[in-house]
């Protein structure tokens, strides 16, 4: 026997209510939302899912949440340099991992921004030194 049980704040959610407990796919097949339990809230949430397939089947998943303090989408770019032919790569800590890991610039977009493109311009200044990039 499976067991969802709650770990944190309770978000029930019965089947195929509030937009995101049903997620539909190909041919009338669907995953309800059981359960969400938030575990952890900060900058992001971490977040206990239980979901139920078709079949009856239910699953628990870890879901590491967006900043959930506003609904601003996420940027992220590979700079490119055409004469070069390069790309530029960052190394930053990642504190999950308590590691420095490479990657390339990106971070939330704000309203300070007013468009996704001036948001990574702004990412490409802060995290790499670049300016100019499209």
């Amino acid at each position: 026997v499976f067991d969802c049980v709650s770990m944190g704040e309770r978000n029930e959610q019965p089947p195929g209510k509030l937009g995101m407990a049903r997620a539909e796919g190909d041919n009338g097949t669907y995953v309800d939302i059981v359960t969400e339990d938030v575990v952890f809230k900060r900058y992001g949430a971490v977040l206990d899912r239980c979901v139920r397939y078709p079949g009856g089947q239910l699953v628990k998943f870890d879901i590491w949440s967006k900043n959930w303090r506003n609904n601003n989408e996420f940027c992220q770019c590979v700079p490119y340099d055409s004469k070069t032919n390069t790309v530029t790569m960052i190394r930053e800590y990642f504190p999950a991992q308590h590691k420095f890991h490479y990657g390339f610039p990106g971070g939330n977009v704000e309203d300070k921004h007013g468009s996704p493109l001036s948001a990574i311009q702004a990412e490409l200044e802060e995290e790499a030194g670049l300016y100019g990039g499209e």
